[in-house]
């Protein structure tokens, strides 16, 4: 008989939290004009020097993601494209 596995008191704890967030802040987020297909294979159209960030305002962010619930979040910087080189 298969032995059944069970969530351990950490993934418990996660789960109570219920809802959270995850940003996904990257390049493309600087290239709204360049469609998603294109995202891997245009370095040439996202140099890193375009990601240059000055006008975030994270604490609005994450009072937004708490006005809805949310108990955590996420930001994931490097998806796709981010800040790693990507094959072709």
């Amino acid at each position: 008989m298969p032995k059944i596995p069970f969530p351990t008191p950490r993934q418990e704890e996660w789960a109570d939290l219920e809802m959270g967030v995850i940003i996904h802040h990257c390049m493309e987020t600087y290239h709204p004009d360049l469609p998603p297909s294109q995202w891997k294979r245009s370095p040439d159209k996202m140099p890193a020097s375009s990601f240059a960030p000055t006008d975030e305002n994270t604490d609005q962010w994450l009072q937004a993601a708490s006005k809805m619930g949310a108990k955590y979040a996420v930001l994931v910087a490097n998806h796709v494209t981010g800040f790693s080189k990507c094959p072709n």
